[in-house]
């Protein structure tokens, strides 16, 4: 049995209004609501706006998806913020991507950074943060999480350690460094006063040696998912949950 088993589905609303009152799903979702999930009046469902608030309520009246499936919120309840977790990524191949995404908001991701690095394959564009938008969210149904990820600009390696690294615990994937798990660990051991973790994980060809010594200069720290050579998102997956754990 999974944890959603029982629960009512729940669906993205950008704005949810107070108690007692009805709101209309954009097209997407009403359609969503109406032919996969064949919802009708009466039927439980729950909201969540991205920004920590779920709401429980009913089918208010159904319509056609244009036109918008209403919604009547009976209760509301706001989640705090979960820990910060970002991921820094260069961007995988094809359909590689939302399988990147999906797992990672799984999993607790605050932050994604696209990284725009030497060996890069794929360069990130900022059109495409809205279909990446679209991915988190099911991701964050499918997980029920309250919270969606920022989605930031494309930015360099060594960019991304200058702004970070007064702030954050910013992490570079190398496979000459220390192993992560190791450093996983420490972190769960120490003073809750440590700084958030930022993991970078690189290109299929890695990092160059310039990216790597000029995040190690500004602070960041070079470690090691071991000795197999990894994909982009099975690396990213693998750094969340050690981080995550």
């Amino acid at each position: 049995m999974t944890m959603s088993e029982g629960l009512p589905p729940l669906f993205f609303c950008h704005s949810l209004p107070a108690e007692g009152e009805s709101v209309a799903l954009d097209e997407d979702e009403s359609r969503h609501a109406l032919s996969s999930r064949r919802l009708a009046d009466g039927d439980r469902i729950a909201l969540f706006d991205g920004q920590g608030t779920i709401a429980q309520g009913q089918v208010d009246s159904v319509g056609k998806p244009r036109h918008g499936l209403k919604v009547c919120v009976i209760s509301k309840q706001f989640h705090q913020q979960p820990s910060e977790l970002i991921l820094a990524s260069a961007i995988p191949k094809g359909d590689r991507m939302s399988v990147m995404l999906d797992m990672a908001t799984q999993l607790g991701m605050t932050q994604f950074i696209p990284l725009s690095c030497g060996r890069s394959v794929v360069k990130p564009k900022v059109k495409s943060q809205q279909r990446w938008s679209r991915i988190c969210s099911e991701a964050c149904k499918q997980s029920r999480r309250a919270w969606l990820p920022t989605l930031s600009p494309p930015v360099s390696p060594g960019e991304l350690a200058q702004q970070m690294c007064n702030t954050n615990q910013v992490l570079i994937a190398h496979p000459v460094g220390l192993a992560l798990r190791e450093v996983a660990s420490q972190r769960r051991t120490v003073s809750k006063n440590h700084l958030a973790p930022l993991i970078m994980i690189g290109p299929e060809g890695g990092f160059t040696d310039d990216e790597v010594t000029t995040v190690t200069q500004q602070g960041g720290i070079a470690v090691s998912l071991g000795q197999s050579i990894l994909r982009i998102e099975t690396a990213a997956v693998t750094a969340l949950a050690l981080l995550a754990g």
